[in-house]
């Protein structure tokens, strides 16, 4: 179960099993933290936000697990 380490708004490390990630598509300004730019939903529901683009999201986690990655979300 491969871990891909992403940063945190607030510039402090989150570390994501790849196969929890449901999902992934730009951060909302107005319903995320200041520092956002992607939004991950989780396997649990819960949403994590995170500093890198969704470009930089999506290859940070097809590194760490090729087949397990999901393809991004459209942008709201």
């Amino acid at each position: 179960m491969p871990f891909a380490k992403l940063t945190r708004p607030d510039g402090s490390p989150v570390y994501v099993r790849v196969e929890d990630v449901i999902s992934f598509a730009p951060a909302v300004p107005t319903a995320s933290p200041p520092g956002s730019a992607t939004r991950l939903l989780l396997r649990t529901g819960t949403p994590q936000d995170v500093a890198e683009t969704v470009d930089k999201v999506l290859l940070v986690l097809q590194a760490v697990a090729p087949a397990a990655a999901p393809a991004p979300a459209p942008a709201p």
